[in-house]
């Protein structure tokens, strides 16, 4: 067993509706990295419901085992940011089994009002980016990547700190060297929504875009029809979450009755101001 010891150990405790997540480790940077990662599901003593333990251990060489990865399984990374970003995906899957009856969809989203906004596409479409616009202009936010959406189209936040490139803090006026555990040299950086617009409550959602980011572009929004929209949403699903079999009764509902548009940009602040304006 590579878990350090009781005497030793920093241990951090998350809350899930199906019970409990620990994540152990001797190393003080690990703990303040896992511990500033979900801070609105970390609790100081762990319920009555079944734990997922994780363990997290460094060598001289720079080498670091996580332990909980797999059932069994110790795996081996050659750098920290290695490590923990796999630990990241683990304990993003496990929180997310919290909410099996949610469709979970890759997105980004705020809200205005009574209504909530969503900015939908792969990875690289400029989702993060403009979840941080919306919340550095005031509006509360659901997520930079995930939208947890129920069976009457309302989305409830994901409170996991965004990610997004350190060169689009900037832009907004914010220094990376604030956020947490970031070094020089660091492309990306974690940002906390507390420190400007803060989380949402849960909305109905009232605006679908499916973004698209070019360097250059100029900013294009046009409509989608009902039947490109259930395309786009049905791409966006997550494995995670509801099946698309499952989810399609949502799926179809939203691009039935939601706004649904495309948008092609190449300046972030411009496409979520322009996203805003239509809700």
């Amino acid at each position: 067993m590579l878990r350090p010891t009781e005497q030793s150990a920093l241990r951090t405790i998350f809350e899930t509706g199906g019970g409990s997540i620990s994540v152990t480790t001797d190393d003080p940077t690990v703990a303040a990295i896992v511990r500033g990662l979900f801070p609105d599901y970390r609790v100081t003593t762990s319920g009555h419901g079944a734990i997922t333990s994780y363990g997290v251990t460094g060598s001289p060489d720079n080498t670091w085992i996580v332990e909980g990865l797999e059932q069994g399984q110790l795996r081996s990374f050659g750098s920290l940011e290695a490590a923990i970003a796999d630990l990241e995906f683990a304990l993003t899957t496990d929180i997310l089994g919290s909410f099996p009856d949610h469709l979970q969809l890759h997105a980004s989203g705020a809200v205005k009002g009574d209504s909530a906004i969503l900015a939908t596409g792969p990875s690289g479409s400029g989702k993060s980016s403009i979840g941080l616009w919306w919340n550095v202009n005031g509006y509360p936010v659901t997520g930079d990547d995930i939208a947890l959406i129920d069976e009457r189209c309302r989305v409830t936040p994901f409170k996991r700190l965004f990610k997004v490139q350190a060169g689009v803090l900037e832009s907004a006026n914010l220094d990376p060297s604030d956020s947490l555990c970031w070094k020089v040299g660091d492309s990306e950086a974690w940002f906390d929504p507390l420190t400007a617009g803060g989380w949402s409550d849960t909305a109905a959602v009232s605006v679908v875009a499916a973004v698209h980011f070019s360097p250059g572009a100029n900013l294009s929004v046009k409509p989608l029809s009902k039947s490109s929209a259930l395309k786009v949403l049905l791409a966006g699903v997550m494995e995670s979450g509801r099946s698309r079999e499952e989810s399609f009764d949502t799926l179809l509902q939203l691009a039935q009755t939601v706004q649904c548009v495309e948008v092609h940009f190449g300046d972030a602040r411009e496409a979520a101001g322009a996203i805003v304006a239509l809700a």
